[in-house]
């Protein structure tokens, strides 16, 4: 009986130690720290792993800290800040330090500590490769190969473990081959030699670019390269359709030639999500039947149903956000202020090309409509004030302007309700301030005038 509780207490003896041992082999947290020799206090410090995102502001010493909690998969990371950014590969366990300082409006980091070797690798000036476009097709071609192989021996010498190797040396490849499918445009552009056309070299190269990697769909490089591979195979339907048709055509290539079903997901979810972020929700029934059918990824879904629950916010019927802006004179205009009358709204910027060359369009919807039961407001999301005060006044531009500005301590209410991402952007409303059309068609569309002159008691 004796020995039989030996044998019990040594078998629980072991079984302890090894969950004691297992545990004290699990890092309890990993430790980034950063110091920005010449940053603000308080200004904010955005971390981005391949998981979650982090945001923190630098505390007085100019230095902040993120604390990655448990075991997780090593990855490629980031640090963002101001318009730079610094690539980070981060280890469980593996705590770092990075130093950095604006150089020449070029942010330079320093590392040290344990994790600091790869990090400090893939910040490496030799790394970085700015692609010829002015270069005909073969000598683009060439100087990829060439450098490619550049990289792969410079990594070789690092002495990293293979892991490693084999996941940077993809990253390499993204990272120059991203540029491939876009030469075509940028050599023309760069060269202005209208008539260059690809030859079969150029697609053959981008075909053997081309991989369906499900263990790449995180990586920045990759996407970008997927995406123009797509587009260069699509090159047929680009003229003369729409951006509905347009799209549409994109997913019927992705589900008949590609066979990997998370870069199928991936790839069909950018595509929809992209376009009803865009447009809106309007032609979604044509679009949700290969999305419901090709998207696994669950967060992906709970982010597109999300984004379509901020349409349905903004469909046709329900009542607009208000707003509360500057008009061109100091005085405060809101949304109220215009009940009664439909209201037709622009929202745009002086710098924006496409906005300027619709406003002699809004000029005449104006002439035509004036004195009737229509509000012409034109909000402008200008950062510089002035410059917009300036332009209003100079082109003695009409209806009603207004600035909402782009500083945080502004009301962004109206636009990111509306999820303004691109301008010009025209919104129409009705006469009780309820939604016509959350994307409506510019001025110079004729379909304008058509709705215009079917709104009753206009």
């Amino acid at each position: 009986m004796k020995r039989i509780q030996k044998i019990q207490f040594a078998g629980w003896f072991w079984t302890i130690w090894g969950i004691l041992a297992f545990t004290a082999c699990q890092p309890s947290h990993t430790l980034i720290r950063l110091q920005l020799e010449n940053g603000q206090p308080a200004e904010e410090i955005t971390l981005m792993t391949k998981d979650s995102i982090y945001v923190q502001p630098l505390n007085a010493e100019h230095a902040v800290e993120f604390v990655l909690p448990g075991e997780f998969e090593p990855a490629y990371g980031a640090f963002f800040l101001r318009e730079s950014h610094i690539l980070l590969y981060i280890e469980p366990g593996k705590d770092f330090d990075v130093s950095a300082a604006f150089v020449d409006n070029k942010l330079v980091p320093a590392f040290s500590g344990e994790g600091a070797g790869k990090n400090q690798y893939l910040n490496d000036e030799a790394l970085r490769y700015t692609p010829d476009f002015k270069a005909d097709e073969a000598t683009f071609l060439a100087a990829l190969e060439k450098q490619l192989d550049s990289l792969y021996r410079y990594l070789d010498r690092q002495g990293f473990d293979s892991g490693f190797l084999q996941l940077e040396k993809k990253r390499l490849k993204y990272t120059l081959y991203k540029d491939l499918p876009g030469y075509p445009g940028n050599h023309i552009f760069a060269t202005w030699s209208g008539d260059y056309k690809p030859t079969q070299a150029f697609y053959d190269a981008l075909d053997n670019a081309f991989s369906e990697d499900e263990s790449l769909l995180d990586m920045a490089v990759y996407q970008e390269f997927l995406n123009g591979y797509l587009a260069v195979k699509q090159t047929n339907y680009v003229d003369d359709i729409g951006q509905l048709e347009y799209t549409k055509n994109q997913l019927d290539y992705i589900t008949r030639n590609f066979k990997n079903p998370k870069v199928i997901s991936y790839l069909v979810h950018d595509m929809v999500y992209n376009y009803v972020e865009q447009f809106g929700i309007a032609d979604l029934t044509e679009l949700s039947p290969v999305y419901e059918a090709k998207v696994v990824d669950e967060k992906q879904r709970k982010e597109f149903e999300k984004l379509c629950a901020k349409w349905f916010r903004i469909e046709k019927g329900q009542p607009s956000p208000s707003f509360a802006f500057e008009d061109i004179n100091g005085k405060i205009v809101q949304l109220s202020d215009l009940a009664g009358k439909y209201v037709y709204i622009d929202y745009w910027a002086t710098w924006c090309g496409p906005c300027r060359r619709e406003q002699p369009f809004l000029a005449e919807l104006e002439k035509k409509y004036a004195g009737r039961n229509i509000c012409f407001v034109s909000i402008s999301c200008d950062e510089d004030k002035a410059a917009w005060a300036e332009l209003v006044k100079k082109e003695k531009l009409g209806g009603i302007q207004l600035y909402e500005g782009v500083s945080p301590k502004d009301d962004h209410t109206f636009s990111f309700t509306y999820m303004v991402s691109a301008i010009p952007r025209f919104i129409l409303l009705d006469k009780e301030g309820k939604i016509i059309n959350a994307n409506m068609s510019r001025p110079s569309d004729a379909a304008t005038v058509e709705l215009f002159d079917s709104l009753e008691g206009l």
